[in-house]
């Protein structure tokens, strides 16, 4: 799925201001591949290629976290099927 360039923009610039935290991964040499292909095509370190992507998935999460503790905070009455397919105009 593609996000928007202004996503990947603010993870980036959010994770280059986090430089005092390194971490070792082994990984399958075929993953390893693609990482590395994936940094050379962007023309960047492969370590700053890894962080985004790491950094990009932790605020999709993060987000979607907060995203379900404001519904759960707030809760809503649930609908049918029926009344669904009613509201979207898919009974005919």
């Amino acid at each position: 799925m593609l996000r928007p360039v202004r996503s990947r923009l603010q993870a980036r610039q959010f994770s280059r201001s986090l430089k005092d935290m390194t971490v070792t991964l082994d990984m399958p040499k075929e993953i390893e591949a693609h990482l590395t292909a994936g940094a050379q095509a962007r023309g960047v370190p492969l370590s700053d290629f890894v962080r985004d992507l790491i950094v990009e998935h932790y605020q999709e999460d993060a987000d979607d976290f907060r995203t379900a503790q404001e519904r759960l905070a707030d809760p809503q009455p649930g609908i049918t099927s029926n009344q669904l397919r009613k509201n979207l105009g898919l009974d005919g």
